[in-house]
């Protein structure tokens, strides 16, 4: 090839990979909140599905760089295109994606979501996955200048990873259902396919011609003795045997260093997730806001123009951390923007950091796949510790400030502005520790619980300060850190509980206020009993008779059947009559193990009704129950603050239906922070045709009446009964704008409050 031939192959040889790279990553990020929401419903809705998930992709993505890698090794850029062609048409049996029919245990539960995974998606993913690294080390295999610098092509998949990402929720989840979305997905490997295909072609073909043109720098046969080590030959051009030519030298502490620095924000990025979608809802657009952020950093890091901001990022990163670290523990009140706002920052800031270091050090294409293989291998540990050791290690969400913390570590902070400044920020530092101490003995003395409601300003104060003047990010983090474990340490004297624990389902603790126990889920209370002994066994809470479930219950006859998604502490037992039947259908076995404590709870064991407790999803497992079996349903299932989406679709309140007798009631308990259930479910009930009834109950202001929103529907007027004509029950609302929820559509971003 001559010069002046270069410059009509260069641009279309560039779009070639390009678009392969943009396809494939496309692909990859497309799958996972596809087959994540195929699973949701089998899970009750969990948050957890979605890190158990990532930990899935992220471990198949670490196995396809590592054969990427190794097999380039071994077979060379001459054979391994052609066997990794083979291993794409592979897939085409498989395709479309689809579920396996396997029930949902109540143990083991991440094992059966990695199992269902790799039954489904495995071969597709790991087929397109591994063809990341691949198509950059085949690109510079070619004879195209750009080859010198494949990295660009890095930008370019992650260009397409965050396209597919902002494409499902925004694009494929509102207007197609699950199966064509599959058969969609299924298209675009075959394009992927004849991209791949085209790729390897050009690559053949571009290395049958260099063996017709005598190389600029050829490599001897064998190395001839010199003093010093001879580097690695320049990428581009027919300069490459196979196999490939040793590679350059590379340390451990870099390896480890690199591994590192992909671990912090990919744990970042499930923490924040799991900290943003527990109050509002498990559903894809809060699992795609995040991972595009975190990918639009590679794609910013390894972009070919200079990023500029990175630096700013290394040097200001702790200002950017620190409200978010201090959100965490000290249980900051935000509104969702400001939560948003503030975790989000956090994690793009951590990610552009690290990310930015890792394509400051990015080695010569001859340490390509290996580079790779270890950011694989710190984003897969990252995922592991989140989904996997944390919720082992720690009873609460602390895995995610703990890593905030040590994501300062990445920071280049600025010169001291003025060393009395500096002085004074780290004479204050132990003040502000003392000053959390001396508020926290004093909230014990007032028996006030003030992580929940207090502020600690002055030390937000004192560690803005020392942040933006301390030099050394290590002695910010070790203030920071010191904050974080005086909190922890302080918890379990601050707010006293008698119980934690953690599950797949989120996190549980009965706490101890004066003479009540309450059972909080996450950041919410889900139930609370008092115990003194006149008072033990009457329900409180959400549930106070004179509440919106006093009024349901008083509804009903005592020879009628009860059906209630969601356990809690039991509480609605306590309106059961003698031989009454009341099913509860529970997804955790840990609220079973803790309404049934004695010691916790006394509602099931003083209920004189027939009480029984079916484990499993509330929807799938009350959809096994006969026809007509029950005159009252309540969905009352929450995680944290979250009702599951696929509990209010249409579907599900046809298959409640389908469980009524005639004239029967389904109540939904809609109460919520941050998301406003009320014309969701009135548009279904115009849509069925069913009467609808809303009561908001301001409560009491007092743990035995706390406030809540309740929703009953019905067949019509006459099935309602006193609720049709109570005027505290009021007619749904009813939004002209937005479509039915069904279980392959649903937008929470339309019913979400923002302020």
């Amino acid at each position: 090839m001559t010069p002046s031939q270069l410059p009509t192959l260069r641009r279309p040889l560039v779009w070639l990979f390009a678009a392969a790279s943009f396809c494939g990553a496309a692909l990859v990020f497309l799958v996972q909140p596809m087959v994540a929401k195929m699973i949701l419903p089998r899970l009750g809705g969990s948050p957890a599905v979605w890190n158990t998930s990532l930990v899935f992709f992220q471990t198949l993505l670490l196995a396809g760089y590592a054969y990427a890698h190794l097999s380039f090794r071994v077979l060379g850029a001459r054979r391994q295109p052609i066997l990794h062609m083979v291993i794409l048409l592979l897939p085409l049996a498989v395709l479309p994606i689809a579920l396996p029919n396997w029930a949902a245990p109540t143990t083991g539960v991440e094992l059966w979501v990695l199992a269902l995974l790799a039954a489904a998606a495995g071969a597709p993913y790991f087929a397109v996955a591994s063809a990341g690294p691949l198509l950059q080390r085949w690109f510079a295999s070619t004879d195209d200048p750009d080859a010198r610098d494949p990295y660009f092509l890095y930008a370019a998949g992650n260009a397409g990873s965050v396209g597919g990402l902002l494409a499902y929720p925004f694009l494929l989840e509102p207007h197609l259902p699950l199966g064509t979305q599959s058969l969609v997905w299924a298209g675009g490997y075959l394009l992927f396919l004849v991209l791949a295909g085209a790729c390897v072609l050009t690559l053949l073909r571009a290395r049958r011609r260099a063996r017709g043109v005598p190389p600029a720098s050829p490599l001897p046969a064998e190395p001839a003795p010199t003093p010093e080590p001879a580097g690695a030959p320049e990428p581009g051009g027919p300069l490459e045997t196979d196999p490939p030519y040793p590679a350059s030298p590379l340390g451990y502490k870099t390896r480890l260093r690199w591994v590192g620095l992909a671990f912090l924000p990919s744990s970042l990025l499930l923490g924040a997730t799991t900290y943003l979608s527990t109050d509002v809802a498990a559903v894809p657009l809060l699992w795609v806001v995040p991972l595009s952020l975190y990918l639009g950093t590679f794609i910013l890091a390894f972009s070919r123009s200079t990023f500029r901001f990175a630096a700013w990022f290394q040097r200001w990163l702790p200002l950017l951390v620190l409200p978010a670290a201090l959100a965490v523990p000290f249980f900051l009140g935000q509104t969702i923007i400001l939560a948003f706002v503030i975790h989000l920052t956090a994690l793009f800031a951590v990610g552009a950091a690290a990310h930015s270091r890792l394509a400051e050090e990015r080695p010569p294409v001859d340490r390509l796949t290996e580079f790779y293989l270890l950011i694989s291998v710190g984003g897969m540990a990252g995922g592991i510790f989140n989904a996997l050791l944390a919720p082992v290690l720690f009873d609460t969400l602390l895995e995610y400030p703990l890593v905030l913390v040590l994501s300062l570590l990445v920071a280049k902070l600025p010169p001291p502005l003025d060393r009395r400044i500096l002085g004074l920020a780290v004479g204050m530092a132990p003040a502000a520790l003392v000053f959390l101490a001396l508020g926290a003995a004093a909230s014990l003395l007032v028996q006030a619980e003030i992580l929940d409601k207090w502020t600690p300003l002055p030390a937000v104060i004192v560690l803005l300060a020392a942040g933006a003047v301390y030099r050394r990010a290590f002695r910010f983090a070790r203030i920071l850190l010191a904050i974080l474990v005086l909190q922890v340490a302080l918890t379990p004297l601050l707010r006293p509980a008698l119980h934690r624990e953690r599950t797949f389902f989120g996190t549980h603790r009965v706490g101890v206020a004066d003479e009540w126990h309450l059972l909080s889920h996450g950041t919410t209370v889900h139930g609370a009993e008092n115990r003194a002994p006149e008072r033990m066994g009457e329900p409180a809470t959400y549930y106070h008779p004179d509440g919106p479930v006093g009024d349901i219950m008083a509804s009903r006859s005592a020879s009628d059947r009860l059906a209630i998604v969601g356990l809690g502490t039991g509480a609605m037992a306590a309106y059961a009559e003698p031989g009454q039947s009341v099913a509860f259908f529970e997804i955790d076995p840990a609220v079973a193990r803790i309404a049934l404590d004695t010691t916790f709870f006394s509602y099931l064991d003083r209920s004189p009704g027939q009480i029984r407790i079916v484990m499993g999803d509330g929807r799938l497992t009350l959809g096994l129950e006969p026809p007509e079996s029950f005159d009252l349903i309540v969905l009352d299932a929450f995680s944290s603050d979250a009702v599951p989406v696929h509990l209010l679709t249409l579907e599900a309140v046809e298959e409640y239906l389908r469980r009524l007798r005639p004239g029967g009631l389904v109540a939904f308990h809609v109460s919520n922070r941050y998301v406003d259930l009320e014309p969701v479910l009135g548009r279904i009930a115009r849509g069925l045709g069913l009467e609808g009834r809303v009561r908001l109950d301001p409560g009491d202001g007092t743990r035995a009446h706390m406030s809540s929103r309740w929703v009953v529907l019905a067949e019509d007027l006459e099935a309602l009964g006193a609720l049709g004509l109570d005027h505290r029950w009021t007619g749904l609302r009813v939004e002209e704008r937005g479509e039915v929820w069904t279980d392959d559509y649903s937008n929470i971003l339309r019913v979400m409050r923002f302020w």
